[in-house]
């Protein structure tokens, strides 16, 4: 469903939920709000207006970002793992394509005919590895200090959410982006997400939960929604 409020273009997803939740989106600053099923229309758009200052805020702070680009992923480029720079290097072999990373150089055997896709497809594989084995290890700690467990994890590449939960099935997706983000930002979104399955809203019960077991979550949080996808 879409809106436009004082010149404002909204989306809106209907959700069985209690309580509205607020968005603005890189990198164009789209505007999205999760509401109730059966919230009118009108509430939503008082909403906005309430939210109008805060809503500016955030799009200025996104259109200061620097422009992601889509690299190429060339010799002598810079990728990023676990908030760190890393050197790419390319080694052409006959067959088979991986990512092998050595201190701080990740080296990419591919070959020579491999367009910039293909290239991209071998160090994403590398990150969906990185990323499951971190989730091997951190995810029991969390499961152990919030006391609740998830039925599995999934990873996949995303564009606008880090993590979600599925309070049904208890299942948790993770943004395969994440394996470029310190490793404390992986521990906060499996904190997020594991707490969703006891609150499944944005509660103040929620946030009191996410407190206990992680204290900086407000810090950890600016910095995933400051940072654009590196």
């Amino acid at each position: 469903m879409q809106l436009t409020v004082d010149g404002l273009a909204v989306t809106v997803l209907r959700k069985s939920i209690r309580n509205m939740h607020l968005r603005v989106l890189p990198p164009a600053g789209d505007i999205v709000i999760t509401a109730p099923k059966t919230l009118p229309s009108a509430a939503i758009e008082r909403f906005v207006r309430e939210k109008r200052g805060w809503i500016e805020r955030q799009k200025l702070k996104i259109a200061a970002r620097p422009a992601v680009t889509n690299p190429e992923y060339c010799d002598g480029q810079t990728v990023w793992l676990w908030g760190k720079a890393v050197a790419l290097r390319l080694k052409f072999v006959p067959r088979g394509r991986k990512a092998v990373l050595q201190g701080d150089v990740l080296t990419l055997f591919v070959l020579q005919t491999d367009d910039a896709s293909a290239r991209e497809a071998a160090v994403l594989a590398f990150y969906r590895e990185q990323l499951k084995d971190a989730v091997e290890k951190r995810l029991p700690v969390w499961e152990a200090r919030t006391e609740l467990s998830a039925s599995g994890v999934q990873i996949r590449n995303m564009k606008s959410r880090w993590g979600t939960c599925n309070v049904k099935t208890r299942s948790i997706l993770l943004n395969l982006q994440l394996a470029k983000q310190p490793p404390v930002c992986l521990d906060y979104v499996l904190v997020h997400e594991l707490t969703h399955l006891r609150h499944p809203d944005h509660s103040s019960a929620f946030w009191d939960d996410v407190f206990r077991v992680f204290p900086d979550w407000k810090q950890v949080r600016r910095q995933l929604n400051e940072k654009p996808f590196l």
